[in-house]
């Protein structure tokens, strides 16, 4: 038996936008940051149809919706029943290397103008995993360095995928080994 677990995190309570709610648009506030569905960067498929059924607002529902929206605590488009919950990934404690790397491996999947939306809020707590992003544009910034190698060892990477990774990018190959030499455990090289 899986149980399906997603945390509920109390500052929710504290935030103003939450409290200047009506209790009905709070209770599907909770559904949708909450449900099986909710993703860690906070967009994803929404299927209407069921969030109506469970929490059962009837003829409310669609206020309770409106109102959530008109708060800008999500972003809804019916078109394509995707919903964007703005605060979610802000209220999640822990930003770890892992919960990075899941975000940005959500965020790759994602084709939709939510993304951009949620990068234009959040890419700078993406620090040094950005660049695992998918269409990042690396500009003047300078991706070969100890700090950025070490954020790419910890999410697993390899010596031989940090240089395919770095060369696909233009570096100079004697760069590349000179500083991988300087930073890679003796059993790696």
């Amino acid at each position: 038996m899986s149980i399906n677990y997603t945390p509920f995190y109390a500052k929710l309570w504290s935030d103003k936008k939450f409290k200047a709610l009506p209790l009905s648009s709070r209770f599907l506030f909770i559904y949708l940051f909450t449900n099986e569905a909710v993703s860690l960067c906070g967009i994803y498929e929404l299927d209407i149809e069921t969030c109506q059924m469970r929490v059962k607002l009837g003829d409310d529902f669609k206020d309770a919706m409106n109102r959530i929206i008109g708060s800008n605590m999500v972003k809804w488009d019916e078109s394509s029943d995707t919903i964007f919950v703005v605060n979610r990934f802000k209220h999640i404690p822990n930003k770890s290397p892992k919960v990075l790397k899941g975000v940005i491996n959500e965020l790759n999947l994602i084709r939709h103008s939510f993304k951009q939306e949620f990068l234009d809020l959040y890419k700078d707590d993406l620090g040094e995993y950005k660049p695992t992003l998918l269409g990042y544009e690396q500009g003047d910034v300078d991706l070969l360095t100890a700090e950025q190698i070490k954020a790419f060892m910890k999410l697993g990477w390899q010596k031989e995928r940090l240089k395919k990774f770095y060369i696909d990018r233009g570096y100079p190959e004697q760069r590349i080994d000179a500083i991988l030499e300087k930073i890679l455990p003796r059993t790696i090289r």
